[in-house]
């Protein structure tokens, strides 16, 4: 094997020749529209960590995400609170307070008698009735 062959051993980690660009600055002379620069780069939308940017934490490539952390706190405070078994009771939106209920049989019963023709009226009313 010849010289021509051979690399170069790596740098040292702490001695050097020559400083690294940022243990030496440009002077503020060199490049006037550094600061500028440097600030638009802060305040961009792409700078900020993931988990402080809410517009992107609600977007919708995040909703599993979001639905992991909902159990995540959720399972953290049970825990927190020594809180060992629970009950989980389901409930439909579908199912509407009582007079809310009759106001609606109302109001469909009222349309079929002034649609007899419409038969989409009846099967509301039905279901209107069962609920």
């Amino acid at each position: 094997m010849t010289n021509n062959n051979k690399r170069p051993p790596p740098a040292h980690p702490q001695e050097r020749h020559r400083p690294l660009p940022s243990q030496q600055p440009k002077p503020i002379e060199d490049e006037p529209a550094a600061a500028e620069a440097l600030r638009a780069i802060l305040d961009s939308q792409s700078y900020r960590e993931a988990d402080e940017d809410v517009a992107f934490l609600q977007g919708d490539a995040t909703r599993g995400v979001r639905l992991q952390l909902d159990y995540l706190k959720a399972e953290t405070m049970l825990r927190r609170h020594n809180v060992a078994h629970t009950i989980v009771v389901f409930g439909s939106t579908r199912i509407p307070e009582p007079r809310a209920a009759q106001r609606a049989v109302a109001g469909w019963a009222a349309a079929a008698a002034a649609n007899e023709g419409d038969a989409d009226i009846p099967l509301r009313l039905a279901a209107s009735r069962r609920i």
